[in-house]
């Protein structure tokens, strides 16, 4: 077997118009931190869903953890170079 990223699962389901599928499997892919969330805004196979407030949700959501993410790392590069934060 082989991983499949639920954000390229959602992108199929969207390709197929099934709302409540993308939405279950964009969901998964927060949960996952999928990398690819990034780009959900700008993707042309989500314009469909942009009238959904749960798409605004999500894309906050995947917003607010990439920029967490990236916190994260500058922590960790400041505490590793000067010993503190």
């Amino acid at each position: 077997k082989r991983y499949i990223s639920s954000y390229y699962l959602a992108r199929i389901h969207a390709a197929l118009r099934n709302k409540e599928k993308v939405f279950k499997h964009l969901e998964k892919a927060i949960d996952e931190n999928a990398i690819n969330l990034v780009y959900l805004n700008s993707e042309p196979a989500f314009e469909f869903l942009k009238a959904d407030p749960r798409f605004a949700s999500i894309c906050s959501i995947s917003v607010f953890r990439e920029i967490e993410g990236l916190l994260r790392n500058r922590r960790k590069d400041t505490i590793n170079r000067y010993g503190f934060y």
